[in-house]
């Protein structure tokens, strides 16, 4: 398992060495709308990286196909929940998470864990019902995967786009 958290204090235990380099993970509400997601993470995010927790949830990236595109290009890192690749949140959100993928916009996938119960670790067998198993057609995310978000975070920089 991957732990995705992240310490944003600077200098402390695995944490950045300044707050200038903390990655920030953030959850938008499910129910926004495109323009308000762009204005809003454009000004939070702004110097920082970022990233976007399951964004196939939000109703924001169910009505603009290119909003995923056009905050990937902005250093934006995006995660999808490997549940949702396997329809466990319903079709039209499995829908967006293989669009995501496929796009190339997926920079992580996860498990989403809250608890041993309702939402339990089990993102390796969620991938191989996926089709998307480690070393098969989903290199990109299988990065993400074995490097969790400073990974993809060095794949975005080498990319030379900066971050928001």
């Amino acid at each position: 398992m991957i732990d995705l958290h992240c310490h944003v204090l600077p200098g402390l235990d695995d944490g950045p060495a300044t707050i200038d380099e903390a990655l920030a993970q953030l959850e938008l509400p499910f129910v926004t709308a495109p323009s308000l997601v762009e204005r809003t993470l454009f000004a939070v995010g702004r110097g920082r990286p970022v990233l976007l927790a399951h964004v196939e949830r939000c109703s924001a990236f169910h009505e603009d196909d290119e909003l995923a595109g056009r905050l990937s290009d902005r250093g934006f890192l995006l995660q999808v929940t490997a549940g949702s690749l396997v329809g466990r949140f319903g079709r039209r959100v499995e829908q967006v998470a293989r669009r995501l993928l496929e796009d190339g916009h997926a920079h992580v996938v996860s498990s989403d864990t809250h608890d041993s119960l309702r939402r339990p670790p089990g993102l390796r067998e969620e991938l191989r019902q996926a089709g998307l198993e480690i070393g098969e057609r989903g290199d990109r995310c299988a990065e993400g995967l074995t490097e969790g978000p400073s990974g993809a975070l060095r794949r975005v920089k080498g990319t030379g786009r900066s971050h928001p």
